[in-house]
Protein backbone atom coordinates (compact mmCIF):
# COMPACT_ATOMS: atom_id res chain seq x y z
CA UNK A 1 0.00 0.00 0.00
CA UNK A 2 1.43 3.30 -0.84
CA UNK A 3 2.38 5.85 1.99
CA UNK A 4 -0.50 8.18 0.24
CA UNK A 5 -2.85 5.83 0.62
CA UNK A 6 -2.23 4.68 4.14
CA UNK A 7 -2.42 8.31 5.06
CA UNK A 8 -5.71 9.15 3.48
CA UNK A 9 -7.21 5.94 5.14
CA UNK A 10 -5.75 7.05 9.17
CA UNK A 11 -7.02 10.63 8.22
CA UNK A 12 -10.38 8.76 7.13
CA UNK A 13 -10.02 7.86 10.66
CA UNK A 14 -10.08 10.67 12.47
CA UNK A 15 -12.85 12.68 13.65
CA UNK A 16 -13.41 16.59 15.37
CA UNK A 17 -16.06 17.36 17.84
CA UNK A 18 -16.63 20.92 20.07
CA UNK A 19 -18.44 21.36 23.49
CA UNK A 20 -19.80 24.45 23.99
CA UNK A 21 -19.61 26.18 27.91
CA UNK A 22 -19.01 22.70 29.32
CA UNK A 23 -19.14 22.61 33.20
CA UNK A 24 -18.19 19.44 34.89
CA UNK A 25 -19.46 20.53 37.84
CA UNK A 26 -16.47 19.96 40.00
CA UNK A 27 -12.27 19.25 39.35
CA UNK A 28 -13.29 15.32 40.44
CA UNK A 29 -15.01 14.90 37.90
CA UNK A 30 -13.09 16.21 35.08
CA UNK A 31 -10.39 14.33 37.06
CA UNK A 32 -12.40 11.21 36.62
CA UNK A 33 -12.46 11.75 32.91
CA UNK A 34 -8.32 12.63 32.83
CA UNK A 35 -7.77 9.60 34.72
CA UNK A 36 -10.27 7.41 32.05
CA UNK A 37 -8.54 8.60 29.35
CA UNK A 38 -4.75 8.67 30.90
CA UNK A 39 -4.99 12.70 29.28
CA UNK A 40 -1.50 14.67 29.87
CA UNK A 41 -1.81 18.70 30.32
CA UNK A 42 0.27 21.21 28.66
CA UNK A 43 -0.46 25.00 28.41
CA UNK A 44 -0.29 26.46 25.05
CA UNK A 45 -0.45 30.34 24.41
CA UNK A 46 -1.26 32.83 21.92
CA UNK A 47 -0.58 36.13 21.77
CA UNK A 48 -3.34 38.57 19.70
CA UNK A 49 -2.64 42.52 18.81
CA UNK A 50 -6.28 43.97 19.45
CA UNK A 51 -6.11 47.58 17.83
CA UNK A 52 -6.26 50.25 20.48
CA UNK A 53 -4.00 48.20 22.74
CA UNK A 54 0.04 48.74 24.10
CA UNK A 55 0.40 45.32 24.64
CA UNK A 56 -0.69 41.90 23.12
CA UNK A 57 -3.55 39.94 24.28
CA UNK A 58 -2.05 36.87 25.62
CA UNK A 59 -4.76 33.74 25.52
CA UNK A 60 -4.20 30.38 26.78
CA UNK A 61 -5.46 27.21 25.68
CA UNK A 62 -5.45 23.95 28.03
CA UNK A 63 -4.42 20.64 26.25
CA UNK A 64 -4.97 17.78 27.14
CA UNK A 65 -3.38 14.56 24.98
CA UNK A 66 -2.68 11.18 24.44
CA UNK A 67 -1.78 9.38 21.40
CA UNK A 68 -4.95 9.27 19.31
CA UNK A 69 -6.71 12.12 21.01
CA UNK A 70 -6.25 15.71 21.56
CA UNK A 71 -9.09 17.96 23.88
CA UNK A 72 -8.28 21.51 23.91
CA UNK A 73 -10.20 23.70 26.81
CA UNK A 74 -10.58 27.05 27.42
CA UNK A 75 -9.88 26.57 30.82
CA UNK A 76 -8.55 24.37 33.36
CA UNK A 77 -11.05 22.22 35.15
CA UNK A 78 -8.65 20.91 37.66
CA UNK A 79 -7.63 24.22 38.59
CA UNK A 80 -10.35 26.73 37.62
CA UNK A 81 -7.92 28.85 36.06
CA UNK A 82 -9.72 30.78 32.93
CA UNK A 83 -7.75 30.88 29.81
CA UNK A 84 -8.78 34.51 28.18
CA UNK A 85 -10.57 35.88 31.27
CA UNK A 86 -8.03 36.96 34.09
CA UNK A 87 -9.69 38.84 36.58
CA UNK A 88 -12.18 36.22 36.67
CA UNK A 89 -12.67 33.91 39.76
CA UNK A 90 -11.25 30.62 39.57
CA UNK A 91 -13.87 27.85 39.12
CA UNK A 92 -13.17 24.62 39.25
CA UNK A 93 -14.99 21.79 36.96
CA UNK A 94 -15.35 24.61 34.59
CA UNK A 95 -13.58 23.77 31.25
CA UNK A 96 -15.94 26.22 29.19
CA UNK A 97 -15.70 25.37 25.27
CA UNK A 98 -13.88 22.18 24.01
CA UNK A 99 -12.57 20.77 20.91
CA UNK A 100 -11.76 17.25 20.36
CA UNK A 101 -9.40 15.63 16.92
CA UNK A 102 -8.21 12.25 17.18
CA UNK A 103 -9.09 8.77 16.27
CA UNK A 104 -13.01 8.12 15.96
CA UNK A 105 -13.27 5.30 18.45
CA UNK A 106 -11.80 7.54 20.92
CA UNK A 107 -13.08 10.53 20.31
CA UNK A 108 -16.75 9.17 20.61
CA UNK A 109 -15.65 7.41 24.09
CA UNK A 110 -14.69 10.69 25.24
CA UNK A 111 -17.96 12.87 23.55
CA UNK A 112 -20.06 9.87 25.66
CA UNK A 113 -18.35 11.24 28.69
CA UNK A 114 -18.44 14.52 28.04
CA UNK A 115 -22.24 15.25 26.19
CA UNK A 116 -23.94 15.68 29.85
CA UNK A 117 -21.68 18.71 30.94
CA UNK A 118 -22.14 21.08 28.02
CA UNK A 119 -24.82 23.04 26.81
CA UNK A 120 -24.73 22.77 23.07
CA UNK A 121 -22.23 20.13 20.57
CA UNK A 122 -20.91 20.23 17.33
CA UNK A 123 -21.01 17.15 15.48
CA UNK A 124 -17.79 16.24 13.69
CA UNK A 125 -16.52 19.90 13.97
CA UNK A 126 -14.98 21.86 16.40
CA UNK A 127 -17.20 25.13 16.06
CA UNK A 128 -16.16 26.39 19.98
CA UNK A 129 -12.94 26.42 20.20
Amino acid sequence: MSLRKRSYLAEAKKIKWGFDLTDFGSAANWKKIVDRFKLKMRVKTKKYDIPGQEKPTVIKHFHWTVPGLMIITAANPLTGEHGAYFNRTPDKGYAGYIGIEGDKDKVMRLVKAIRKYSTDESPNRRDFI
